[in-house]
């Protein structure tokens, strides 16, 4: 890219619903599911990734292990461009804030109109469903400054 584009910073996020069945109802470990979005027009400079349970955690029938944000699940990702499929990134448990989670070892570009599927794993027996909020927070680049750069 030019050395005179500046940058502006950009959110994306996926909401996904892990549902518990049954009765009673149980949220059995490994049970998946993953939602979808699409990078806009521009390239995206992936940062960091933050994913939160919203709402109860589904372990009310475990008062030892109840905090909202418990840790018991992980996130996977892809995209549909150059096959690139993530390892399991572990939730931190005890974290109330999207915001306290690490950043990326290094930014990764994600080229324009890339479809990302964010991909929620369960880990351990809950009495509910559950939602998992992940953002993926980075950059992108906006129109280049003329007053900026080589002359």
């Amino acid at each position: 890219m030019p050395e005179n584009l500046k940058y502006k910073p950009r959110y994306y996020q996926a909401t996904i619903t892990l549902p518990a069945t049954g009765v009673p109802l149980t949220l059995p470990p490994g049970e998946s599911n993953q939602d979808s979005f699409n990078i806009v027009n521009v390239p995206f400079i992936l940062k960091r990734i933050s994913h939160q349970i919203i709402g109860g955690n589904g372990l009310g029938a475990n008062p030892t292990i109840n905090p909202v944000q418990d840790g018991n699940y992980l996130i996977t990702w892809r995209t549909d461009q150059h096959n690139y499929d993530s390892g399991p990134i572990g939730a931190l448990a005890g974290y109330g804030s999207l915001g306290d989670q690490p950043d990326t070892p290094s930014p990764v570009e994600l080229s324009p109109k890339t479809t990302v599927t964010v991909k929620a794993i369960n880990g351990i027996t809950r009495d509910a469903s559950i939602k998992i909020l992940v953002v993926f927070a980075g950059v992108e680049p906006i129109k280049p400054d003329a007053t900026v750069g080589p002359a």
